[in-house]
């Protein structure tokens, strides 16, 4: 076997690979898209949650298609507004009433100015021939601050949140007197923050749903690379997801006209004598590598099935 492997970012679409080889099994690492971070007043706004992990392992055939939706970050919640300023929900995968974006942030309310929540990033989605294999969830926004008692808004996560068999986040509470905005779900069935009376701080959302790990704080689920699914600092948007896929690549094969034959052995003529080849080596930039397995699979960007498709949240009473 020889493996190869790919990284995949956020693109804002679907990212589609049609595999042409033979049957080989692949491991796929989920990150979530990361939570935004509450907006302030006189109080402080809350962090936002970093996303999920979940790892899938499955097998793919010639001519199966691979399809990944890496998780969008949620906005941040804005400062000192008034009937507005909640963080926009992170994108994900949405298709024929499926949805697994984030929530967007709840807005300040209308009298006086205060803190938006922060939106929920969008859950990481892979998919085979249009069956989905794994989700990880994305991060919850962050509450909104308010100015008088609990003035600060709270920290995400509130909670872990799967909302049955809906799996969009849901948007954060809208405050309807003075006061913060709710933070907003993750993607994966997250719930959208709520909103508490009087000129005060909001509730973070929750986050999505994964398979593996849940977040714990700002941190991702699992070792995303870099600050991928980082959830948003106080006022600050999250990361985005990412996606880590693996593949082994059990060695030379060649196709007949109807499937894909191993070939036992290689031979090559040298002065009209056929010889074993033993190992196979090819010259890049000055150096002898052997090429099975050390191109990476070529993804491509597809149009549709990605976009923010929220649950709609209760109104404050």
């Amino acid at each position: 076997m020889s493996a190869t492997s790919r990284s995949l970012g956020f693109t804002n679409s679907i990212q589609r690979l049609v595999w042409s080889g033979p049957g080989t099994p692949i491991t796929v690492q989920l990150f979530g898209g990361g939570g935004g971070g509450g907006g302030n007043d006189s109080g402080i706004g809350g962090t936002g949650t970093g996303g999920g992990y979940t790892q899938v392992g499955f097998f793919i055939n010639n001519g199966d298609v691979i399809d990944i939706a890496v998780g969008g970050a949620g906005g941040a919640g804005a400062t000192s507004v008034r009937s507005t300023g909640g963080g926009s929900a992170g994108a994900s995968y949405v298709s024929g009433g499926l949805s697994y974006s984030g929530g967007r942030g709840g807005n300040a309310g209308p009298v006086g100015v205060s803190g938006g929540g922060g939106g929920g990033g969008g859950a990481t989605v892979v998919l085979l021939n249009g069956t989905v294999m794994g989700v990880a969830g994305g991060g919850a926004g962050g509450g909104g601050a308010g100015n008088v008692g609990a003035r600060d808004g709270q920290n995400a996560p509130g909670s872990a949140g799967q909302a049955g068999p809906d799996q969009a986040g849901q948007n954060g509470q809208d405050k309807s007197t003075d006061g913060g905005g709710g933070g907003g779900g993750g993607g994966g069935g997250g719930n959208g923050g709520t909103v508490n009376p009087g000129d005060v701080g909001a509730n973070a959302g929750f986050y999505g749903y994964s398979q593996n790990a849940n977040p714990n704080g700002q941190s991702t689920g699992g070792p995303a690379p870099g600050n991928a699914g980082r959830g948003g600092g106080i006022r600050q948007p999250g990361n985005a997801g990412t996606a880590q896929i693996l593949f082994d690549v059990p060695g030379l094969f060649v196709h007949d006209g109807t499937s894909f034959k191993p070939v036992q052995q290689q031979y090559i003529k040298t002065n009209g004598v056929w010889q074993v080849i033993n190992e196979v080596f090819v010259k890049q930039n000055g150096v002898w590598s052997q090429p099975v397995g050390s191109s990476p699979a070529a993804f491509n960007i597809v149009g549709g099935s990605f976009g923010v498709s929220s649950r709609p949240q209760d109104p404050e009473f």
